[in-house]
């Protein structure tokens, strides 16, 4: 598994979309949908900035916390 695992993100970090591409079903198969995607996340993360990775987590954690409007409320007033 460590080394799907490695394979994914050479590639990755080698820009080979072709190469990515051939691995992706046996990494997901070899070490579940879920660490591939977090795989793919953190790769994402390290293109952005503590700012913009702030930015996009915020509404997630919000809703985890409870202290995000429900849906249909409006978050703020008009």
């Amino acid at each position: 598994m460590l080394q799907r695992r490695r394979e994914l993100v050479a590639a990755l970090r080698a820009n080979d979309s072709d190469a990515f591409r051939d691995l992706l079903p046996e990494g997901i198969q070899e070490l579940g949908l879920t660490e591939v995607e977090e795989l793919l996340l953190d790769w994402i993360y390290s293109f952005l900035t503590a700012q913009e990775q702030d930015r996009l987590w915020a509404p997630t954690l919000q809703r985890e916390m409870g202290w995000a409007p429900e849906a249909g409320e409006q978050g703020h007033s008009s």
